[in-house]
C-alpha cells in the first residue's frame, strides 16, 4: 500500500505530465487527452496562464549553472509584455524553499541564455484549490539561494581533529 507521501508525489508527477501534454498539444495545434482525474488541476493552471496573457515559450527546461555547480528543471518559461517569467507547478503546499528554488532556476536560466527573468512564479493547483504566487523580492531569494549553496559546499569541509 502506497504511503501518503508516495500518493502525493505520484499525483504531482501526473499533474506535471498533464500540463505538459496540454501545452505541447497547443504548440503543435493538436488536441490533448488528459485523464479526467487530472483535468481540473492541470486546466486551472493552463487557463490562468491564458487569462493572464502569458505566452508559453518552453516547458521542462533543463538548466545548469556552471559556476555554482547545480542543475534543475524549470517547469515553464513564458513571456508576457516582453518580460520573461519562470514557473514551477506545485500540487502540495507552498513553502519558502520554493522561492529559493525558483531563484536558483532564474540564476541558471540567465547563465545559460543571458536573459534575466523578471518574475518567478509558483503555481499551486490541486483538485479545485488554486493559488498563483510570485516571488516578491527576487534579489532576496537569490541571496538566500547563495547562502544555502555556500552552506552546502562548506558543510563537507567540516572535519573533526583526532586526539588532544
Amino acid at each position: 500500500m502506497p504511503s501518503p507521501g508516495e500518493v502525493a508525489r505520484n499525483f504531482g508527477t501526473e499533474v506535471h505530465a498533464a500540463i505538459e501534454e496540454i501545452l505541447v498539444a497547443r504548440q503543435n495545434d493538436e488536441e490533448s487527452f488528459v485523464d479526467t482525474g487530472l483535468a481540473e488541476s492541470s486546466m486551472d493552471i493552463v487557463e490562468w496562464l491564458d487569462k493572464n496573457e502569458f505566452n508559453v515559450m518552453d516547458i521542462e527546461v533543463a538548466v545548469y549553472h556552471p559556476g555554482m555547480g547545480y542543475a534543475g528543471t524549470i517547469d515553464c518559461v513564458a513571456e508576457r509584455h516582453g518580460n520573461i517569467s519562470i514557473f514551477d507547478w506545485k500540487t502540495g503546499g507552498l513553502y519558502n524553499n520554493a522561492m529559493v528554488q525558483l531563484a536558483g532556476y532564474g540564476m541558471a536560466y540567465k547563465e545559460i541564455t543571458g536573459v534575466e527573468p523578471t518574475a518567478l512564479w509558483a503555481i499551486r493547483s490541486n483538485r479545485g484549490s488554486f493559488a498563483a504566487h510570485r516571488v516578491a523580492d527576487i534579489s532576496q531569494a537569490k541571496l538566500m539561494f547563495g547562502y544555502l549553496m555556500a552552506v552546502k559546499l562548506g558543510w563537507g569541509q567540516l572535519a573533526w581533529a583526532e586526539g588532544g
